[in-house]
């Protein structure tokens, strides 16, 4: 049920030593409905592995996927949800000026050298409500700005955002903001411009999505979960402005990206949900 290398044992908490934290958002909780207390087991495995408590009060065992260079100047690590059968992605994208965090999870501790030798950190982007993951955690080390769209700013439970854009703005690095309103209000995504970005003009262009879709089973697309959307009509039609964009690559915060033939694949999805 669970993708990547992933391990179920019992929840033992007579035999892990165990943290209670208050209640916070979980990013695609399986049920809607308040957030109880959560106990999670301290890591003993840093470098390697993620301890979780399911929704089943199961402990999920999942290896952090160590960062790797998934284009060229495109970097990518993340792990796996505890009650969801995709992957979770962060990606670092470098350009002459500095470097771009997205959607950061927390990385493995060998992985930290590979990201300080990214510096300076421009910015990091959370892409939606969702997604705010580790970015505290970037911002206090890099000292970066934390960037969301301006329709989301207060969708967030507790991270607080330094700047806000709109549909059209250019990130560093050359990467043009779109607005994807419909699973939450001001749900971004990112064009890498080929005009601005050598890269993408290299790959036949690049667009880059938080939860607007996600990679699953490897090859296809989907939403995420209905109770997650706020309205899927309005997603569906801010889909749609993909289609007036040249790519073939689609990195995905969830799941597994495409690499080629990517605008195909999104035309062919939305086509099929009309």
């Amino acid at each position: 049920m669970h993708g990547g290398n992933v391990k179920m044992r019992p929840f033992l908490t007579s035999k892990l030593p165990c943290l209670t934290v208050p209640p916070s958002p979980i990013s695609h909780h399986p049920t809607p409905g308040p957030l109880r207390p959560r106990h999670f087991v301290l890591d003993p495995f840093p470098d390697a592995m993620l301890l979780l408590l399911s929704a089943s009060g199961l402990i999920v065992w999942s290896e952090r996927e160590s960062m790797r260079e998934i284009i060229n100047e495109i970097f990518t690590w993340g792990g796996a949800y505890p009650d969801m059968p995709w992957d979770l992605n962060g990606f670092a994208v470098r350009s002459e000026t500095g470097t771009i965090l997205v959607d950061p999870p927390s990385p493995a501790a060998a992985d930290w050298p590979k990201l300080d030798a990214l510096k300076p950190i421009q910015k990091i982007v959370a892409t939606n409500r969702d997604h705010d993951r580790e970015t505290q955690q970037f911002r206090e080390r890099y000292h970066s700005p934390v960037v969301a769209g301006a329709n989301e700013q207060g969708e967030f439970a507790s991270l607080k955002i330094d700047e806000t854009v709109n549909d059209g703005d250019l990130l560093p690095g050359g990467l043009r903001v779109i607005h994807l309103p419909g699973k939450s209000p001001g749900e971004i995504g990112l064009y890498f411009d080929p005009s601005r970005n050598k890269i993408s003009k290299q790959v036949g262009g690049i667009v880059l999505l938080g939860d607007a879709l996600i990679g699953h089973p490897p090859g296809q697309l989907r939403f995420v979960p209905e109770h997650k959307l706020d309205d899927p009509a309005q997603l569906k039609r801010s889909l749609r402005k993909l289609l007036a964009l040249e790519f073939q690559v689609l990195l995905l915060c969830d799941g597994h990206s495409l690499l080629k033939g990517a605008r195909q694949k999104v035309e062919q999805f939305l086509s099929a949900q009309s």
